[in-house]
């Protein structure tokens, strides 16, 4: 697709700019989204984005939402169209920010794709997998995915040092959305960690490096990544007698999901759970209240 208008190419060179400087790991897309919508302007015979008023951004994205995909000749998915929406929108954010155009019009809202909860294990299901885990290893990351309620990348990320053993706390560093969160350990959780550090952790610092920091080691004794944990956690799974564990309907961000659930259940506070998951808004933590009566109304 190759613009007539040298200012929609200048437009799009100082946008690929911009976008190499903030680091943006999908610009290549975000560029041929934009690419794509400023040559539908042209055919439409608008030349000077200044012009561009609402009801030509919507007829924009009733054309997307009709067009078929040169790679499988299908309808666009709405993920791809919400990517597109997002682009757009951040093409003109920087044309404002750059004094570059003084008014932007009306950008759609991004409209998710359908989505189905997640399945959440039962307590039953839950301790099953903790009597599957065959390593220290295993339990501590069992233990932190749903004693402490941490999400995988809060796992990797963490740190020896981040556990307060003697005020019984685990401190969560920038955890989604740069937030920090301190996390009260159970005893068991506390006991299972602390047995992982002393042992199985020691023993292979002492084969590999000593100076690592982080908390979950792999088997060459450095900061298990984010994959490597998932494996442990769905080799564990493999293990259970349970056909619903082990037929892979549970990923680690269940557990998350579960103790959420699971403390609502025993009329936690509401405030509480949304602070011990380190959710942004209220609203998020809610959707554990709805999920507690669909199964309550389900289970009766």
């Amino acid at each position: 697709m190759e613009l007539e208008s040298e200012l929609f190419d200048d437009y799009l060179y100082w946008f690929q700019k911009e976008l190499e400087v903030q680091g943006i790991k999908s610009a290549k897309n975000y560029l041929f989204a934009i690419r794509e919508f400023l040559y539908w302007l042209e055919q439409e015979g608008h030349k000077n984005l200044k012009r561009v008023n609402h009801k030509k951004i919507k007829a924009y994205f009733v054309f997307i939402s009709n067009r078929k995909s040169l790679k499988t000749g299908r309808r666009l998915s709405q993920t791809t169209i919400n990517e597109k929406c997002s682009a757009i929108d951040k093409f003109y954010d920087y044309l404002l920010t750059s004094k570059l155009i003084r008014n932007a019009p009306f950008i759609p809202k991004h409209r998710h794709p359908e989505y189905s909860e997640r399945e959440v294990p039962t307590k039953a299901e839950v301790n099953e997998m903790f009597s599957c885990a065959n390593s220290q290893r295993e339990l501590a990351i069992l233990s932190l995915a749903y004693g402490c309620g941490l999400r995988r990348s809060e796992i990797k990320k963490l740190k020896v040092h981040d556990l307060n053993l003697s005020n019984d706390l685990l401190l969560v560093n920038e955890s989604k959305g740069r937030r920090n969160r301190e996390v009260v350990m159970i005893a068991s959780v506390k006991e299972y960690l602390l047995t992982y550090i002393q042992n199985e952790r020691f023993n292979s610092l002492s084969e590999h490096c000593l100076s690592e920091s982080a908390l979950i080691l792999n088997n060459q004794g450095v900061q298990a990544s984010g994959e490597f944990i998932y494996g442990e956690f769905k080799r564990i799974c493999k293990r259970s007698a349970d056909k619903r564990i082990q037929s892979g309907v549970f990923v680690l961000h269940s557990l998350r999901h579960a103790i959420g659930t699971h403390l609502i259940e025993n009329d936690a506070d509401l405030h509480f759970v949304r602070r011990f998951l380190g959710h942004a808004e209220i609203d998020t933590t809610y959707r554990y209240i709805k999920r507690n009566k669909m199964r309550s109304k389900y289970l009766a």
